[in-house]
C-alpha cells in the first residue's frame, strides 16, 4: 500500500517532469520521482491547496494512460491532504517489469475520496529498476497428473514486496515466501492442457499487466476427473431429444446402436464398460466390455437385448460408462452417463410415400426410370433398389446412397428422401432383356427394422418395326387453299363411282380461247412419333385410286414430301386404277418441314378425272413393351 512520508531529504530528489497547469490561473504543481524509480519509491508533490484539496499519486504503465482517474486498475492509495507542504507518498512499483516506462501521476481531489480526483497536474515517465531479486520453480510428477493422487507444486523466493502468484488462465493462486505449496486450485475444470507460470505481481491491484516476467513456467496435462458425454448416432441427425429409443430385437437398427465414446486419455491405459441401470441404479445389462478406438471421438455398440437374461421393460434408464485410467499403480475412475428408452414392440410405421413414378426404361436413348421417395433417414446405408423380373429373380441391386438435396437438384419434390434412376443394367452389368419388372426398395424403419416399400412395375422398352395402313377420304384430304379451278372446269362430289368423300375433276376444254385447268391438292397427315410413341418414321407411301375418264386433255401429278422444300412432278397419268403418288424413305433423318404428305393433280384440255380413294402406308419404328 502506498505511505505517506514527511522527510524533509525528499526535496532534494531529482526533480521531476512538470505538469501544465489546469488553467492559466493556477499555480504550477512540482513533480518530483527518483531517476531510477525501484521498489518502493517515495515520490514528492507540491501543488496549491486552493486548487487540489486533496492529492492522489498513482502509477500507470506508459501504454495505460488512457484509463479513467478513478480507474482501479493502477497502482494508488486514496488521496491526501494538501496542507500547501510538499508532500512525500511511497509509491510500490513491484510487479512492474525491469526496463517497462511507467507514469507517475498526481490527481487534484476535492474530497478524501477517489471519485473526487478528475484533473491530471502533474505526470512523469520513468523506466522501472527492479533491484531486488525473485525467483521459482515448479514442480509436477512425470507424465499426465492425475489430481486424485498427484500435486501441482511451486517455491517461490521474494527479496522484495508485491506478492508471488501461481498462474493459469487468468486464475491466481498466492504463494508464501521460501514454502512449497500446492497450486493445483490454479488448473480449473475436470480436464486441460495448461501453462502454469509464477509471476511477482503487485500487490495493490488484481490487474494482470502489473506482473514481472515469469519466474518459472511448466505446462500441463491433467486429469481432475475421468467423465466425458456419451454421444447416440441417431437415424435423424436433427433430433436432438434427451434419449434414444433401443429395442429389444438385436436384428433392427436401435436394437444394436451405436454410442460415442472417448477412446483417448492422453496416451493412459485405461478400461472401458458399459452397462444399463434403473433411475435408483439397479443393473440390467452388462457391465460389458466396451474397446473403443484409440481416437479421442470413437463408436461403442450397445445391444442391450443380448446382455439382458431377464429382458428389459419398456421405460427410461440410464447408459452408464464406467472408464478407469491407469498410469503405474495409480488409477482413476468415473461415471458417464446418458438417457435412454427401451421399447420392446414399437408400433409399425406406415409406408412411406412416393412423390414421383417414372416408370418407362428405353435404352440407348437415356430414358430412364425416375423414383422419388420417402422414409427415414439411414445413417448405416441399408436403403436397397431392386428390380425382379417375370421369372421372380431379382437381376438388379443397388445401394440408395444418392438422396434428395434441393440445394444442387431440384428435381428433387420436397418431402422426399432418395430420389433413384434406373438403368436397364443387372448386378453383371450386362443389358437386361426388354420387359415388365418389379420395382422395390427395401429401408430401415424409425426403429431399424427393414420393411419393403413396392415401387410397382418398371418397363423396359425394345424398338419394333410397324407397318399401318390408312384409308383417307379425298375430300377430307383437300387442301383447298392451295387447289384451283378455273372458269370454264368443275369440281364435286362424290365422283361418278358413287364412293363418298371421292372427287370428281373436270377441265373446260377452250374457254374464252385458251385452255383451261383444274388442280387439286391433297394432304395426308404425317404423325408425330413423339406423341405417340414412334422412335422414328421410316418410310410413307401415297396412293390414289384414280378413273381417268374422256380421254382428251392431260392429267399430271405432283408430290411434296414432308422434308421437301418445293414440289416434284411424278409425270402424267395415263390409267386408272391405284398407283403410288408420293414415296419418302427415312424421313426422321431430315428436319420436317410440314406435318404432311402432299400430292397434286392437275387436269388440263377437257380431261377428266375420279380420285376415288387415297391410302396411306406408315413403316416406322415404336417403343414397345413386351409382355
Amino acid at each position: 500500500m502506498l505511505r505517506r512520508t514527511t522527510s524533509a531529504a525528499a526535496a532534494a530528489l531529482v526533480v521531476g517532469l512538470l505538469s501544465l497547469p489546469a488553467s492559466p490561473a493556477q499555480a504550477e504543481t512540482v513533480l518530483t520521482v527518483p531517476e531510477a524509480p525501484s521498489g518502493d519509491t517515495v515520490v514528492t508533490v507540491a501543488t496549491d491547496p486552493a486548487t487540489a484539496p486533496y492529492v492522489r499519486v498513482r502509477l500507470v504503465l506508459k501504454d495505460h494512460a488512457w484509463v479513467p482517474p478513478s480507474s482501479a486498475s493502477v497502482i494508488g492509495g486514496d488521496p491526501v491532504p494538501n496542507t500547501g507542504e510538499p508532500i512525500n507518498v511511497t509509491v510500490p512499483t513491484w510487479g512492474i517489469g525491469e526496463g517497462t516506462i511507467a507514469r507517475f501521476q498526481a490527481l487534484g481531489c476535492q474530497t478524501a475520496e477517489v471519485a473526487s480526483c478528475s484533473a491530471t497536474l502533474a505526470s512523469a515517465d520513468h523506466a522501472i529498476t527492479q533491484t531486488a531479486a525473485s525467483s521459482a520453480t515448479i514442480t509436477k510428477p512425470d507424465g499426465v497428473l492425475l489430481l486424485a493422487h498427484e500435486q501441482l507444486t511451486a517455491r517461490a523466493d521474494n527479496d522484495g514486496g508485491g506478492r508471488m502468484l501461481a498462474i493459469s488462465e487468468g486464475r491466481r493462486s498466492e504463494l508464501p515466501n521460501g514454502v512449497a505449496t500446492d497450486v493445483s486450485d490454479v488448473l480449473t475444470g475436470t480436464e486441460g492442457y495448461n501453462d502454469v507460470e509464477v509471476r511477482r505481481c503487485s500487490a495493490v491491484t488484481e490487474d494482470s499487466s502489473y506482473c514481472e516476467a515469469a519466474d518459472a513456467a511448466k505446462n500441463v496435462t491433467w486429469f481432475r476427473t475421468i467423465e466425458f458425454s456419451p454421444s447416440l448416432e441417431r437415424p435423424d441427425p436433427t433430433d436432438w431429444s434427451n434419449t434414444m429409443p433401443f429395442t429389444m430385437n438385436s436384428t433392427w437398427w436401435t436394437g444394436a446402436q451405436r454410442v460415442g465414446a472417448r477412446g483417448w486419455w492422453e496416451g493412459l491405459d485405461f478400461d472401458q464398460t458399459w452397462q444399463i441401470q434403473t433411475e435408483a441404479g439397479q443393473v440390467l445389462a452388462g457391465p460389458v466390455h466396451a474397446v473403443p478406438a484409440d481416437t479421442y471421438d470413437s463408436w461403442v455398440t450397445v445391444d442391450p437385448g443380448n446382455h439382458a437374461p431377464s429382458g428389459i421393460p419398456d421405460g427410461t434408464y440410464r447408459l452408464v460408462f464406467k472408464t478407469t485410467v491407469h498410469k503405474g499403480d495409480l488409477s482413476m475412475s468415473g461415471e458417464s452417463e446418458v438417457p435412454i428408452e427401451v421399447v420392446n414392440r414399437p408400433a409399425a410405421d406406415p409406408l412411406p410415400r412416393i412423390y414421383k413414378a417414372e416408370r418407362v426404361v428405353r435404352p440407348y436413348e437415356w430414358v430412364m426410370a425416375r423414383f422419388a421417395v420417402g422414409g427415414f433417414p439411414d445413417p448405416r446405408e441399408q436403403t436397397r433398389f431392386i428390380l425382379r423380373n417375370s421369372a421372380g429373380r431379382d437381376v438388379r441391386h443397388q445401394s440408395m446412397t444418392h438422396r434428395c438435396d434441393r440445394d444442387i437438384d431440384l428435381s428433387c419434390p420436397r418431402g422426399a428422401i432418395y430420389n433413384h434412376e434406373v438403368h436397364p443394367y443387372g448386378d453383371n452389368n450386362h443389358l437386361l432383356q426388354p420387359g415388365i419388372y418389379q420395382a422395390r426398395m427395401v429401408m430401415p424403419n424409425s426403429w431399424g427394422r427393414l420393411i419393403t416399400v413396392p415401387l410397382g412395375s418398371v418397363y423396359i422398352q425394345e424398338l419394333r418395326m410397324v407397318s399401318k395402313t390408312v384409308a383417307i377420304k379425298p375430300k377430307a384430304a383437300l387442301l383447298r387453299r392451295q387447289s384451283a379451278v378455273g372458269r370454264c372446269s368443275r369440281t364435286w362430289s362424290p365422283g361418278p363411282s358413287g364412293k363418298p368423300g371421292s372427287i370428281w375433276m373436270v377441265a373446260g376444254a377452250r374457254c374464252g380461247g385458251t385452255a383451261d385447268v383444274v388442280r387439286q391438292t391433297f394432304a395426308v397427315p404425317v404423325p408425330s412419333w413423339q406423341s405417340n410413341n414412334f422412335d422414328s418414321i421410316f418410310s410413307i407411301d401415297v396412293a390414289a385410286d384414280l378413273a381417268p375418264r374422256g380421254g382428251r386433255g392431260t392429267i399430271r401429278q405432283h408430290c411434296l414430301l414432308p422434308t421437301q422444300r418445293s414440289w416434284r412432278d411424278r409425270g402424267l397419268v395415263s390409267s386408272g386404277g391405284a398407283r403410288t403418288v408420293c414415296r419418302a424413305f427415312d424421313i426422321s433423318d431430315f428436319p420436317v418441314r410440314r406435318p404432311y404428305t402432299a400430292f397434286r393433280l392437275r387436269a388440263a384440255n377437257g380431261a377428266a378425272l375420279e380420285v376415288k380413294t387415297i391410302r396411306a402406308n406408315y413403316r416406322y419404328l415404336i417403343w414397345h413393351t413386351p409382355r
